[in-house]
């Protein structure tokens, strides 16, 4: 998908999904009730996207996803 972005020179912009493993665990199908909260996070502009590799603005885009989860969640 980088690449499109790349190729398309859309802005990026990072989402983090937070508390989802609470109310679906990996072992089980079963759904638990919780709160699921979604973080926007600091756009990665097209004009930045055009001068990096694609290793980079997928490394840019994952540690952006990641400092927006909570300490317990890293």
């Amino acid at each position: 998908p980088f690449h499109v972005a790349q190729n398309t020179q859309v802005t990026i912009v990072p989402m983090t999904i937070c508390g989802a493993y609470r109310a679906k665990r990996k072992s089980s199908w079963r759904l638990h009730p919780n709160l699921i909260e979604v973080r926007i996070g600091e756009p990665i502009r097209s004009s930045h996207t055009a001068y990096v590799s694609l290793d980079t603005l997928s490394a840019e885009t994952w540690r952006r996803i990641a400092d927006n989860l909570p300490q317990d969640q890293r």
